[in-house]
């Protein structure tokens, strides 16, 4: 040990004084007195501070952070912490530099909670900054006074999860004292995302013990392997207990970034439609072109997708249709061969099928989506819902898929009893598309009543190779009552590489006056 070293009494001194001298030769000095500055000091701070964060993971997170890498854990524990955030697009992007910004940034959040506006930074004095994290945390919080008992909030205001990243975390802090056990209850709200189709609603408590100062609290968002716009909903901090205060922010505002391309289809797994399918009463001449599922999926190496395209009603004629696929964040050549054509039905033919080529590329990067559309119909025929749906391509290097799943979309579905005609009901094919799944459906009286509110459904969906969601109809008995009466759903028995999902059994509302 040299001389200098030797007048350290701090072992955290001593090691940032140290590391820069072991590895760095003399004449990077520019270097050297970063490392020796109260910038990294504040650094290793920051990071010492959170290493009781919880244990959780960034590739929960983010869908570019490889499971098992030697940064997913700590990029998982700085997230729950509210100390990084990812980018704009719900990635990480772990490969990007970091900017001596991004790091003043990151150190405001681990330190000082992470005010970014003026009045803020203002706030925080001399003496607050040389306070423990606890008390100066305090200084961007509405509470006037926060007793010993301390008060909570969530560590950001405002994050962002790709639909796909399924479980997810929220830090919850407890700062300004920690004397005491307290509890704080946490609920979800719907915005523009609703629960049960872009996140599961949750409501609890999260228990703090004498000192303990920071709680997680997990949430499960719903992969629907549909393109809707992304989404939002609130998580709202409420009713402490022990002596403790509510501070700010008590409310974060959650996005659902999509992950299926964005808006291209307004399906609804809970549609409070007149009727199941638009096929319903149609009188084209040539019959009505659909495809054969709502969604497509399959594991990018499984080799090409099979689809088909039924024609129903009336099938007197010849027709033709054209059908395409469009780029979304799967690209053509890299992911799925782009593919197009036209399917000519002759005169009594119903179905007619195609493939779309998958490539396996061998590289982690999280499932892609492309859309495919058909077009152009000819021979007196006309386009039925679905006609425009999303693919998805299952990367085999991040997932492993095998048995799947069938589960019910939703726990819950809406229905309008004064509009009559019938409910749509989506099941979900989920984590294995390779063969085909056959599942039996039924419907129950729970406050409704068969042949009075409803007619009693039951029957068998089919999943074909790469399809992924089917839907069924429950028709509803038009009348007039008050209030809502609840039909029961129930999935059964299954053939085929799948089993049921977590969620076999719902519920249909018929919603009266």
């Amino acid at each position: 040990m040299s001389k200098e070293s030797k007048h350290f009494n701090c072992p955290i001194c001593l090691l940032i004084y140290t590391i820069p001298r072991l590895f760095l030769p003399p004449v990077r000095m520019n270097i050297q007195k970063f490392f020796g500055s109260s910038f990294f000091a504040g650094l290793l701070i920051g990071v010492l501070a959170t290493a009781s964060a919880a244990d959780m993971l960034g590739s929960t997170v983010f869908p570019d952070v490889q499971q098992g890498a030697y940064f997913d854990a700590p990029i998982g524990r700085l997230y729950s912490e509210g100390i990084i955030k990812g980018a704009g697009d719900g990635r990480f992007h772990p490969a990007d530099f970091v900017t001596r910004a991004d790091v003043a940034v990151m150190l405001d959040r681990a330190l000082f909670g992470g005010g970014t506006t003026a009045s803020s930074v203002s706030r925080r004095s001399s003496s607050s900054r040389t306070s423990s994290s606890s008390s100066t945390s305090s200084s961007i919080s509405s509470v006037a006074n926060v007793g010993e008992a301390g008060a909570f909030r969530f560590s950001v205001d405002k994050v962002s999860f790709p639909e796909g990243a399924s479980n997810v975390s929220l830090s919850v802090q407890r700062y300004g004292g920690a004397k005491g056990n307290a509890l704080v209850t946490y609920k979800t709200a719907n915005g523009t995302a609703e629960s049960g189709k872009r996140y599961n609603e949750a409501t609890g408590q999260v228990a703090f013990g004498d000192g303990q100062t920071s709680k997680v609290v997990s949430l499960t968002l719903v992969n629907n392997l549909i393109a809707d716009p992304n989404q939002t909903f609130t998580v709202t901090l409420s009713e402490p207990t022990g002596g403790a205060v509510i501070g700010t922010p008590s409310v974060v505002t959650i996005t659902v970034l999509d992950n299926d391309g964005g808006g291209g289809n307004s399906t609804n797994s809970s549609s409070s439609s007149s009727a199941a399918s638009g096929s319903a009463g149609s009188s084209a001449a040539g019959g009505n072109i659909t495809l054969s599922a709502w969604a497509y999926a399959l594991d990018e190496g499984g080799g090409s997708l099979p689809v088909t395209v039924l024609r129903k009603g009336s099938s007197s004629s010849a027709v033709t249709v054209g059908y395409s696929t469009t780029q979304g964040t799967a690209t053509a050549g890299i992911n799925y061969t782009e593919t197009n054509g036209t399917l000519s039905f002759a005169a009594g033919e119903t179905s007619k099928s195609f493939s779309i080529p998958f490539i396996n590329n061998n590289t982690i990067e999280g499932n892609k989506n492309f859309t495919l559309k058909l077009a152009s119909v000819t021979g007196g025929a006309s386009l039925d819902t679905p006609n425009s749906v999303q693919v998805t391509v299952v990367d085999d290097e991040a997932i492993a898929s095998g048995t799947g799943t069938v589960l019910f979309s939703s726990d819950t579905y809406t229905h309008s009893q004064s509009a009559g005609g019938s409910a749509l009901v989506t099941v979900y094919r989920r984590g294995g598309y390779g063969g085909t799944v056959t599942v039996t459906y039924a419907t129950s009286d729970s406050t409704a009543i068969a042949n009075a509110d409803y007619t009693s459904t039951s029957g068998t969906l089919t999943f074909a190779p790469g399809e992924s969601n089917k839907t069924f109809s429950v028709p509803i008995i038009a009348g007039k009552f008050v209030g809502s009466k609840r039909i029961n759903l129930t999935l059964g028995t299954i053939t085929g590489p799948a089993i049921l999902g977590s969620q076999p059994t719902a519920a249909l509302n018929i919603q009266g006056q």
